[in-house]
């Protein structure tokens, strides 16, 4: 049949074909979107023109599916319509084309046939192209030869299946900035360190949206990760793999997607500091495209304060003294910080607060919370009035302890004249020494954090094996020693150095009557002070989790005195007096000196002491010594200065040998660092005190500062009439002076000076002429003014001009 267009007009032809194929529509317009025929180019198709007739159509074998045109990938395909009469190929039969869709959408997704007509060439076929549109549903090509047409059945247009592998979180949220906004990496603690030292990371498969159940999928780590760390939970071994490119191993986690397409890693941290990347790898199954997924980066900062790494550090000016002089109430606050550290370097994460309990004096503490970046929390301490705010007393100097009276300026001055009293009275005529004393004028202070209880890690596997020596470490040094107790395990009385040891602990106390380091417990429940509700002696077991605490001795200082600057003991005289007392600078005038004020061992220097027999030209040296301790036995206050010099009362007339002084602090300094030396900025007649020396080693005998007075060998010849060569030099009379001055304060009224008499006696080590009249003036052997040395009648003697 020959298909013309002014035989069947196209308004019959659309209706004739929704009859046969789609049954009726709604209307004309309706009816042509239903029935695809505008659809297949969006217009009216024109006359295939052709001879033939067919009698049936057969669509040639076509896909059931194509993706949408958003790919290149199988969106067009071709196809083929046969068609036939009496079964046989018919050539040159008009076809028309069209696309039907049941989804309302326009013409234009539909997809598009090219040509959307034809004829048959000889073997009776027509082929074509059909190119899908962007939306997904089903489709049908029909294809129409006069009143024949036929369908190709339904076509699925979807979209071209597309794996994603992505991460999408972690248990651990994501790391903060200091100003608030949030950064690409995830912070951990350090293993045991913390409520985040072990997570999950999460990551998810889908294939066009939908989960991929059950792939296999391999994580690891890069090549050198932190040591400790791996992708197992914190029970689990750590498996590794090797790195193909360099042959070093990677931490390893399998991994098979769950029926959500999900995997959830585990990763837990090790016992060092670092950044951890971890990542996974799935290959597409259909193009062998390779999809990798990783997490953000893993910061290992931080952990829970550890106890080895919990401090504090001072102001290298102002000394760990509390300044409280007399009964005024001190203006001077002790600025200091309390260093907060995680067990392996590292600062402590600044969740939890730094708590404080002194035994007197007040303290200032704001927040109380680490800082972010330094893990530092700032503190001020400040004596208080001491009428009513006295440190415990360890020793009492009892009158009489029955009716309950005291030396009272022993008490609470630390006069020494009543002090030897006492020792007279009530103590056996024991002396006292200072560094007994100063236990009077001491203030304990506790400061404490939630952390973890430190450990040896012997076998360098990151985490505790528990089995261990357990020990309370009293004299916070970090190791085991001396008095320290042996808590675990049970019944252990010998200690293992190189094992899995760590350090255990009682509930934190302030140490009133400072004899944690004589006692067994150390905990006094009638006098000590307890921050907790009850206390808790050390548990025999490793804890990561508790509240780690150290505390400090803070010295009170009175003030310096000119005895306790001279001796380093108080003792009775026999008659209820002080032995060896000196007077001390008036304190309402200290500018006053007291003459002939002695320095320990600096007494008036004489020929001898200055020099040996026979070398009298040789230098001369004398060696004193003095006690930097103020009048209750303290450390002076870091920054103290010392400052020797001499005031002449007598001034050579020839032979100039002014002495000159040289300061300098125990010989155990050479073996200890310079931040723990008693000095600090020595130079000469000059130094300083330095802050970090209260436990200095010479503690317990007053810390004692060495000095030499050196007078320099006399170097100026006898002139004149010399009957044998050698020096003359006049002697020297003078004071040599010690200035001690607090810093702090101010100089003038807190400088304490003390001076003592000096004699530099003369030299005359040369012979004046045996000629008569010949005499020794100023260095000069001469003849009296109006005569001349000369000889008559063989006689040599000074004659008049």
């Amino acid at each position: 049949m020959t298909f013309k267009r002014t035989k069947f007009p196209l308004p019959l032809v659309l209706l004739g074909f929704l009859s046969i194929g789609l049954g009726s529509g709604c209307g004309k317009d309706a009816d042509k979107r239903a029935s695809g025929i505008v659809g297949a180019t969006g217009e009216t198709p024109v006359d295939p023109g052709g001879t033939g007739t067919a009698s049936s159509l057969e669509f040639k074998p076509f896909p059931k599916e194509v993706y949408t045109a958003e790919t290149a990938d199988n969106s067009c395909v071709t196809f083929a319509v046969l068609s036939k009469a009496n079964a046989a190929a018919v050539a040159d039969v008009g076809i028309i084309f069209s696309v039907v869709s049941s989804s309302a959408t326009t013409a234009e997704d539909k997809g598009k046939i090219t040509p959307a007509s034809g004829v048959t060439n000889a073997e009776g076929e027509l082929e074509a192209s059909y190119c899908s549109g962007k939306t997904e549903g089903k489709v049908t090509i029909v294809a129409k030869a006069g009143s024949v047409s036929i369908n190709s059945g339904e076509i699925s247009i979807t979209k071209k299946p597309a794996y994603s592998f992505v991460y999408t979180g972690s248990d651990t949220p994501a790391a903060v900035s200091t100003d608030g906004s949030v950064i690409n990496a995830l912070n951990l603690n350090l293993i045991d360190s913390g409520p985040q030292d072990c997570t999950f990371l999460y990551f998810k498969l889908q294939r066009t949206g939908q989960p991929v159940v059950g792939a296999p999928v391999a994580f690891h780590t890069q090549t050198d990760f932190p040591k400790g760390v791996k992708l197992s939970r914190r029970a689990e071994p750590l498996a590794t793999d090797l790195d193909p490119l360099n042959g070093k191993k990677m931490a390893k986690f399998e991994g098979v997607s769950s029926t959500t397409g999900e995997f959830a890693v585990p990763i837990c941290t090790g016992s060092s500091l670092g950044s951890v990347s971890v990542s996974g790898s799935f290959t597409d199954p259909e193009e062998g495209r390779k999809l990798t997924a990783a997490a953000p980066v893993i910061r290992i900062t931080s952990g829970t304060t550890s106890y080895v790494n919990f401090s504090l550090s001072f102001d290298p000016i102002n000394a760990r003294t509390l300044r409280a002089y007399y009964n005024t109430n001190s203006e001077y606050d002790l600025p200091f910080k309390v260093q907060t550290g995680a067990r392996i370097d590292g600062l402590a994460i600044g969740d939890y607060p730094v708590t404080i309990a002194t035994e007197v004096g007040r303290y200032t503490l704001v927040g109380g919370y680490p800082d972010v970046v330094t893990g530092e929390v700032p503190v001020k301490f400040h004596a208080l009035h001491l009428v009513d705010n006295y440190p415990y007393q360890v020793t009492k100097f009892w009158r009489n302890q029955t009716a309950g009276t005291i030396y009272s300026a022993a008490q609470t001055r630390c006069d020494p004249n009543e002090i030897a009293q006492w020792v007279r009275a009530t103590n056996a005529g024991t002396s006292i020494r200072y560094s007994t004393l100063k236990k009077n004028w001491q203030s304990t202070m506790v400061y404490a954090i939630r952390g973890q209880e430190y450990f040896n890690d012997a076998n360098r596997n990151g985490v505790y094996d528990v089995g261990g020596n357990g020990f309370w470490d009293k004299n916070q040094n970090g190791v085991f020693d001396g008095n320290d107790v042996i808590t675990y395990p049970v019944g252990a009385t010998t200690f293992d150095p190189s094992g899995e040891w760590f350090i255990d602990m009682p509930t934190p106390f302030v140490d009133v009557d400072d004899d944690l380091l004589t006692q067994t417990t150390g905990y006094n429940p009638s006098i000590d002070m307890l921050l907790g509700d009850e206390y808790i002696a050390p548990n025999g077991k490793r804890d990561s989790d508790t509240v780690v605490w150290k505390s400090e001795v803070f010295p009170i200082s009175m003030g310096a005195s000119a005895f306790s600057l001279t001796n380093d003991l108080i003792r009775d005289n026999g008659s209820g007096g002080l032995r060896q007392v000196d007077e001390v600078v008036a304190a309402n005038d200290p500018t006053t000196v007291q003459d002939d004020l002695r320095i320990f061992g600096l007494n008036p220097i004489t020929l001898l002491e200055l020099w040996d027999p026979g070398l009298e030209a040789e230098r001369g040296l004398y060696n004193f010594e003095f006690f930097a301790q103020d009048l209750c036995g303290n450390l002076l206050p870091g920054g103290t200065k010392l400052v020797m010099d001499f005031e002449t009362l007598y001034t050579p007339k020839y032979g100039d040998r002014k002495p000159t002084a040289l300061l300098f602090g125990p010989q155990i300094d050479a073996f200890r660092e310079p931040t723990r030396h008693l000095l600090n900025n020595v130079d000469g007649p000059n130094a300083e005190i330095n802050f970090n020396s209260s436990d200095h080693p010479s503690a317990s005998t007053g810390y004692p500062v060495f000095g030499r007075i050196a007078v320099e060998a006399c170097s100026n010849p006898c002139t004149g009439h010399v009957l044998a060569a050698g020096f003359a030099c006049d002697a020297w009379v003078g004071y040599a002076r010690l200035a001690v001055g607090d810093p702090k304060l101010d100089q003038f009224q807190h400088t304490l000076r003390l001076r003592s008499l000096m004699t530099v006696p003369a030299v005359q080590s040369c012979t004046c002429s045996a000629a008569t009249g010949v005499y020794f003036d100023a260095g000069e052997c001469k003849c009296p003014e109006g005569t001349t040395l000369g000889t008559v009648m063989g006689t040599t003697a000074c004659y008049a001009n």
